[in-house]
């Protein structure tokens, strides 16, 4: 008997678009409420010596309040202010009478004294406040117009537009805007107005024209380049009209004239390099704070962020205390000085406040009594189960009134494990986490720390090892960690894969590997039960291996060559990879920002290789036919009995003033067919990046912010997740004739934990090659004879099955010697197929995708060089209607 080997199609079948229902929520399971420092976007010291906050603050200690406070000079909270803000704050400032003027996204409001409401204003939908500028009867008031356009307004002190006042319209990069000689002085990049170019430093009548007798005219730094390519971001005007601009990510203030001309003042880079520039300030005697980072301050060449102080004229104020600040804080420092030369500090941790808001001494030196802790929701980045535990790590400073920093440890309710506490500080926001031993090693992107059972860090562990290449060092990140079952470990990073021992000593038997070309950010790695890493992104070779995307690396240091990955032809091609997951049966996930992978098209971003890194084109067809959401940043691919799901995020809302992304879970059975019915309940849904994590088989723990405008977030919920059903084992030896066969439940037999088969079930038969499907019935095509594969699958309701393929025979199915005298030779090839027939037979090629890549008029030579390695069918239809499909291998 000749064996027929059929492709799936997936020609007619499709699911709804998600439509979802709730999963049981476990009710036994809390996550307690993480509390960060707060993000502080104003400071303004009173004249009596209280100090207004705002930003986004949601606590003060255990006391709610909402954005706006005000703080007694000692740090304590002044209950007597009235000021709470419902929306987050951008910008405060004071008027002579004591009122303030606040600012959020989408308000401009006046309070009293004392915080009480007495005028609002309400900007348009398309405009998101930027800045405000008081004069002495009028604000000037900057709005960013539809993402597109900076408009400058102005208003009298009532919040009553000035309609005489010609608005003023910028596109490019306006960065700061002051009112300078009672005219507009903006300073920016790029800059232009009303399509027209301008100087990056320019003024405005209040007419809206150009005020031609301001002309911005500098000499900078050859090293500063092109002058129109400058970000001069912040403008201070003096007492005498002089003008002081902060040039972004350069180190320097420029000192301007009057009419714009550059007096004899640039910093000098010998005495104190900054790179980046973070917040300045210039206090009423002209002396310069500067907040940024340096790799340079006298005998010291430790690159760090740095609080420095100058004088009016650039130099350096050497009896200012240097303060060495801490940078994993991604909200940028803010700076505020008093009459006195007090120095507020807000979203710095490691001064002496963890809560981020610090007092200097004019001498530079911290007030070590002043620690209010300001506060606002934290945030969960990473976390992982650990036997009847799971440990999460992120950005918070406590959970409920439990103190601990960054990392904490809870069981499987929720209940923190107050036995692990670390009160230090990590410089970076962690990216991954791994165990051995008991201990928990965290990767933040730039070091692995060691923390013991009790949270303290082991001292011991080598942080940032030296790798040596040919006697040269390798730049070395850890951003995600695997560990090995002999304690070593291996991080990786878009610098490559690097090992150490379980001290932190580098391994350099195992590489160290790193791509050629520089990999991009868009990587992933995950290592299998055999100890092996499969690293991906977008590089031609590891180090001197042949290998281009993706490469899988054994316990031992070496390659494995047997797993190749086929480079995708395309022009233009870019893996994108963001998620690599290997599965326990050898087989790896890859999801990514592609469209194609290995030459197939990908649409959904999702393919499964087998053990030999080729594509499994079944579970690609599932799912490139099935799931049809429109979902982007597919990750945390987390299997679960039956199946598997990832997280990912489509459309977008405001909340609290935040652009924040509505995120989905995606559950799919093994078979990659999308399961409709998965919901998480209505009540909810996630704004922040879901991380699934699997407690057994079914139970799953999701981590994320779960919340509304209307409530305080929640961290994590725990649900069930409903069995998905397997087929076990079906009927046999099925031979069809031109009726077709009937599939019914007897004919297959299933199992499902939580349902009881048949009842409520379905069964689904996809339609495949030379068949169709009448609800169960299967119909052969007319006039084929020959074996037939069916793919067929049960619903129980809820869930879809894997699908099983049940052989079935056509008729009598053709011989070794009765082909219809066909030929198709040589078999295998690497190039040239030579196909004999009769002249009339109607000749397609397919993959085993089930793509057709050429139609023949007749019989004739087909060149597969082009191609890749693999199967292909060509069916050949004669001049009677009899089919013939011959299995070609392509070497």
């Amino acid at each position: 008997m000749k064996i027929r080997l059929l492709l799936l199609t997936l020609l007619s079948f499709s699911f709804a678009i998600y439509n979802s229902s709730a999963q049981e929520i476990k009710g036994s399971f809390e996550m307690p409420q993480l509390v960060r420092q707060a993000d502080i976007n104003s400071l303004q010291w009173l004249d009596d010596g209280k100090i207004l906050v705002g930003g986004r603050i949601n606590f003060y200690e255990d006391q709610s309040v909402s954005h706006l406070i005000r703080l007694n000079n000692d740090g304590t909270l002044d209950d007597t202010f009235l000021g709470t803000s419902d929306h987050v704050v951008m910008t405060i400032d004071t008027l002579t009478t004591g009122e303030i003027i606040v600012g959020t996204n989408a308000h401009i409001r006046k309070l009293s004294a004392d915080g009480v409401m007495i005028e609002e204003l309400l900007l348009s939908e398309d405009d998101n406040l930027e800045h405000i500028v008081l004069g002495e009867d009028f604000m000037l008031v900057v709005v960013y117009h539809n993402y597109s356009v900076r408009r400058v307004s102005k208003y009298d002190l009532d919040l009553k537009q000035d309609e005489d006042f010609t608005t003023l319209n910028f596109s490019g990069h306006l960065m700061d805007v002051a009112l300078h000689q009672g005219k507009v002085l903006v300073s920016g990049f790029l800059l232009m107005k009303d399509g027209q170019s301008i100087s990056s430093v320019s003024r405005f009548n209040m007419d809206g024209t150009e005020d031609e007798t301001f002309v911005f005219s500098v000499s900078v730094p050859e090293s500063w380049g092109d002058l129109d390519g400058i970000p001069f971001e912040k403008l201070y005007v003096t007492d005498e009209d002089e003008i002081y601009i902060q040039a972004r990510a350069y180190n320097g203030f420029l000192k301007l004239s009057a009419t714009g001309n550059q007096t004899a003042f640039v910093f000098d880079d010998t005495d104190f390099r900054i790179d980046v520039v973070d917040a300045s300030f210039i206090d009423q005697d002209n002396n310069i704070y500067y907040i940024g980072y340096s790799n340079y301050y006298g005998n010291n060449d430790s690159y760090g962020r740095r609080l420095v102080k100058y004088d009016g004229n650039g130099n350096l104020i050497d009896d200012f205390q240097i303060s060495m600040l801490t940078e994993k804080n991604p909200k940028d420092p803010i700076i505020s000085v008093n009459l006195d030369g007090d120095v507020l500090v807000g979203n710095i941790n490691n001064l002496q406040n963890r809560y981020g808001l610090n007092k200097i001494q004019s001498s530079g030196l911290v007030v070590t009594g002043f620690t209010p802790e300001v506060g606002t929701y934290g945030s969960i980045e990473v976390a992982e189960v650990d036997g009847d535990r799971f440990v999460v790590a992120g950005d918070f400073n406590r959970l409920n009134d439990f103190i601990t920093n960054d990392i904490a440890v809870l069981d499987l309710n929720g209940s923190v494990d107050e036995s692990f506490s670390f009160n230090g500080a990590l410089e970076r926001t962690p990216t991954d986490i791994g165990f051995y031993n008991g201990n928990i090693f965290v990767a933040n992107g730039s070091e692995v720390r060691k923390f013991l059972s009790d949270g303290q860090i082991d001292e011991t562990f080598n942080t940032q090892p030296e790798f040596l290449f040919q006697g040269f060092s390798i730049v070395w990140f850890g951003e995600n960690i695997h560990i090995q079952s002999d304690g070593k470990i291996v991080t990786t990073s878009p610098n490559g894969v690097f090992r150490m021992d379980e001290n932190g000593n580098p391994d350099n038997s195992y590489g160290p590997y790193y791509p050629s070309p520089t990999i991009t950010t868009a990587f992933d790695s995950d290592m299998d039960k055999n100890d092996r890493v499969i690293f991906g992104g977008n590089y031609d070779q590891l180090k001197d291996g042949v290998f281009s995307d993706i490469a899988k690396i054994n316990s031992d240091g070496t390659f494995d060559e047997s797993f190749q990955v086929v480079r995708d032809s395309s022009s233009g091609y870019w893996p994108g990879i963001t998620n690599i997951t290997a599965l326990t049966n050898g087989e790896t996930i890859v999801f990514g920002f592609f469209e194609r992978f290995s030459n197939y098209a990908a649409p959904r971003r999702m393919v499964k290789l087998d053990k030999d890194g080729k594509v499994d084109t079944r579970f690609l067809s599932f799912v490139n036919q099935t799931f049809n959401v429109a979902a982007g940043n597919l990750d945390n691919y987390t299997s679960f009995r039956g199946g598997f799901m990832v997280a990912g995020s489509n459309s977008y809302q405001i909340i609290d003033d935040e652009f924040v992304f509505n995120y989905q879970l995606h559950v799919f059975n093994n078979s990659g067919i999308y399961q409709t019915e998965f919901g998480i309940p209505d009540a909810f849904q996630p704004t922040k990046r879901i991380i699934p994590l699997i407690i057994n088989n079914n139970d799953i723990i999701l981590i994320s912010e779960f919340r509304s405008e209307d409530q305080a977030p929640i961290h994590g919920i725990r649900l069930k997740v409903n069995n998905l059903p397997k087929i076990t084992s079906h009927i046999e030896n099925i031979v069809l004739d031109e009726a077709g066969f009937n599939l019914i439940y007897d004919h297959l037999e299933v199992e499902d934990s939580d349902n009881v088969y048949p009842d409520d079930f379905e069964i689904q038969v996809y339609d495949g090659l030379d068949f169709s499907v009448n609800g169960t019935t299967i119909i052969p095509s007319e006039g084929f004879s020959g074996e037939l594969e069916v793919l067929v699958t049960v619903k129980d309701g809820s869930n879809e099955s894997n699908f099983v393929v049940i052989p079935m025979s056509v008729g009598n199915p053709l011989s070794a010697d009765d082909d219809l005298g066909i030929e198709v030779f040589p078999n295998p090839t690497s190039d040239i197929v030579r196909i004999k027939a009769h002249d009339s037979a109607e000749i397609e090629i397919r993959d085993l995708a089930g793509n057709s890549i050429a139609i023949l008029d007749g019989p004739s030579n087909f060149d597969l060089s082009k191609y890749e390695p693999g199967v292909y069918l060509f069916r050949i239809k004669d001049s009677d209607g009899k089919v013939v499909v011959k299995k070609v291998i392509k070497q």
